[in-house]
């Protein structure tokens, strides 16, 4: 320090640069016990532009002078508010969404109470616990009165918080978890820091806390403070293109203007999962005033059974339609130019943290949705290969490894009875598939699938190393709501397909009566455009009687035994509900009439090999006489046949003779079940 006489403001500016923008109050930064002296020593004023606190006591009384003096001129020069510490500061809302957490929410709601910022409300919403959560927290109502608690049905941490918001007072707002607890000065120091710069949103620290081992943890997923600007209060824009870098979508790190959330209009998102995603990232993206506390101020427990972090297997297509809707809101707002990078990259290493939490299985169902929707919804296709878009390179190559993965979704509808001729058509598709290929098998079935088939075709699956996954319908399509007795209800099973594997794009319907005879690739590439559905036609249909009973030109009437599904569109245009609305009609063919109505004007004839229908065998020559198939179509369909479909009421099972049963046997016998002679 240099001698008293040669000190002024300019030296003394100088000296304090390093540090002056990282704090805006001299009690946010020291020790707790010093609060008390730091307010005796400098007249009970909170100075936003001072150096570090403790640093601070060690400055000379004969330098007050020229502080104080100092303290003035800042204040002309930059503007610089000054707040005086008042024990009446406005009201500051805590917002819980709480969930089966009995034997954490007692640690929870005593960190708050012994806040040394006193002046708050704590509002717990009750998700449905069924624990003794709600009870507990009854305890704490009787002897708090700055504590409500409302209790709902579950529905989700989102729609909680959502409800917890409906009801705050207050002139900030701060989100926690109930597992979770805080530092004794969360509350005082990010309050003081708010009201000190008028903040937006103030950002602090928090570490992990194991549960099981009871150990603390740095982390760094909260925040990334190295990317934060060296100044007080920071716009979206001073983070340049690292805006969502810097900042975790995650609520409990962040307090925020209640004003400010009202004036944006933003709600948590009501998914089970990544409800908080669209939330902050959009405030985030609208502030004028952000500022850190570069302290540890939460403690955010892992290791607990009942957080979402533990479900998400289930859960996993909430981050993808969570990104999506943050996009949309950007583009709403006028954000999204500005944002695209930062989005983008965050998107990208979002997505890919998940799989990398999830089991196999999982992890291949969600690489497919990404691969087959996400990546290019979220415009990820479109930048990640641009030089230097995305700031990780090792992100970048693992976008790469999964594009050039060819994912192929294959559903099949199944009960008992038929699980042992399905397990036939997957055996040859197994056999045939290409290398690149990655084939995930959907299975819709019932409550009385049994778990013995379900052993034989995961294991069948799982050996040549791809994935099986089984849906359960459940009441779906019961047989006393169908109008076709003969028709079993899992046929209908198909018209489900918007709405139980939304998260594809692009997938292949096949019946278990099929064998396939070469790459199922080549069926999954074929370009359908603007279509709904791919499919070959069924030249039965393409006549008079036909078309006066279903209304429509049945020229281009296809067999619904094998299709090519352009799930997004069907998604777009909402055609699920017409199939609902068709269903109350009595169709002959109900299912197959179903599809060829709603999708009239939208489909694309397939070539025949891609299903060549035994059942025609004694009446090509006649279609191809009438015009209605064509000849040399034909022949390639006979000589090199993608896919045969044994959909004759001769069976080759039961009949080995019949026309193209050798091609069945040829895999039957390879089938576990016919191996293991299941019934």
């Amino acid at each position: 320090m240099k001698a008293n006489n040669e000190l002024n403001i300019e030296e003394l500016l100088q000296e304090n640069q390093e540090l002056k923008h990282r704090l805006s109050l001299i009690e946010e930064q020291a020790k707790l016990k010093y609060q008390n002296h730091l307010r005796y020593r400098l007249g009970n004023v909170i100075v936003e532009n001072i150096d570090n606190p403790l640093k601070a006591l060690s400055i000379p009384m004969r330098l007050l002078k020229v502080y104080k003096q100092y303290k003035e001129e800042h204040k002309k020069k930059e503007n610089i508010k000054l707040y005086k510490f008042n024990e009446e500061a406005p009201l500051v809302s805590v917002i819980i969404a709480a969930y089966n957490c009995d034997k954490y929410i007692n640690q929870c709601i005593d960190s708050l109470l012994n806040q040394s910022f006193k002046n708050f409300e704590i509002i717990v919403v009750d998700d449905g616990s069924t624990d003794r959560t709600y009870s507990i927290l009854n305890e704490y109502k009787t002897k708090n009165k700055n504590l409500y608690i409302y209790r709902q049905k579950n529905k989700y941490a989102g729609v909680a918080r959502n409800n917890g918001l409906s009801r705050a007072k207050g002139e900030y707002v701060l989100f926690l978890d109930a597992d979770d607890f805080f530092e004794p000065n969360m509350l005082m120091l990010a309050y003081q820091r708010a009201k000190s710069v008028d903040a937006d949103i103030v950002v602090f620290k928090g570490r992990e806390y194991n549960d099981v081992t009871k150990e603390f943890k740095n982390c760094r997923f909260p925040l990334s403070p190295e990317l934060f600007p060296n100044k007080a209060v920071i716009s979206p824009d001073e983070f340049g293109e690292k805006l969502f870098q810097a900042n975790s979508c995650i609520a409990w790190n962040k307090l925020i203007s209640k004003k400010f959330i009202d004036k944006v209009g933003v709600k948590f998102s009501s998914t089970k999962s990544s409800n908080d995603t669209v939330f902050i990232y959009t405030l985030l993206s609208l502030a004028k005033r952000i500022t850190l506390v570069d302290e540890i101020l939460v403690n955010y427990r892992t290791g607990n059974p009942n957080s979402l972090q533990r479900s998400k297997a289930k859960s996993w297509e909430c981050i993808c339609i969570a990104f999506f809707q943050l996009k949309k809101k950007l583009i709403e707002t006028g954000q999204y130019e500005s944002q695209k990078r930062t989005f983008i990259n965050k998107a990208l290493q979002a997505n890919l943290y998940y799989l990398s939490t999830i089991d196999d299985k999982t992890r291949a169902i969600m690489e497919c949705s990404l691969n087959n929707k996400y990546f290019k919804l979220l415009d990820i296709n479109k930048y990640a290969e641009v030089p230097n878009f995305i700031y990780n390179k090792n992100f970048r190559k693992q976008y790469i490894e999964i594009k050039q993965k060819k994912y192929i979704p294959i559903v099949y509808a199944s009960d008992n009875n038929y699980a042992k001729y399905t397990s036939v058509s997957i055996q040859s598709i197994l056999e045939n598939s290409a290398q690149r290929n990655f084939l995930i098998f959907y299975i819709l079935i019932d409550d009385e699938f049994s778990e013995r088939n379900k052993e034989l075709l995961t294991n069948q699956v799982e050996k040549y190393g791809h994935n099986i996954v089984f849906v359960n319908m459940k009441d779906a399509y019961k047989e006393e709501n169908l109008k076709i007795a003969h028709i079993s209800h899992h046929t209908y099973y198909r018209l489900q397909l918007p709405k139980i594997l939304g998260y594809l794009n692009k997938l292949i319907y096949i019946d278990g009566d099929t064998i396939v005879l070469g790459d199922i690739g080549d069926l999954f590439d074929f370009d359908i455009k603007d279509s709904y559905f791919g499919g070959v036609k069924a030249p039965a249909f393409d006549n008079k009687k036909h078309r006066n009973r279903l209304g429509i030109d049945t020229s281009k009437y296809i067999n619904a035994g094998v299709l090519l599904v352009n799930n997004r569109l069907l998604i777009k245009d909402k055609v699920q509900k017409k199939f609902e609305e068709l269903l109350n009609n009595s169709y002959d063919c109900q299912d197959q009439d179903i599809i060829n109505v709603a999708g009239f004007g939208k489909i694309t004839l397939l070539p025949i090999k891609y299903n060549l229908m035994t059942k025609y065998q004694n009446t090509f020559s006649r279609f191809i006489s009438e015009g209605k198939i064509d000849k040399s179509e034909f022949d390639e369909a006979i000589k090199y046949p993608l896919i045969i479909h044994y959909a004759d009421k001769i069976k080759p099972w039961d009949d080995k003779t019949s026309w193209l049963a050798a091609h069945y046997w040829e895999y039957a016998e390879k089938s576990p079940f016919y191996i293991t002679n299941e019934n």
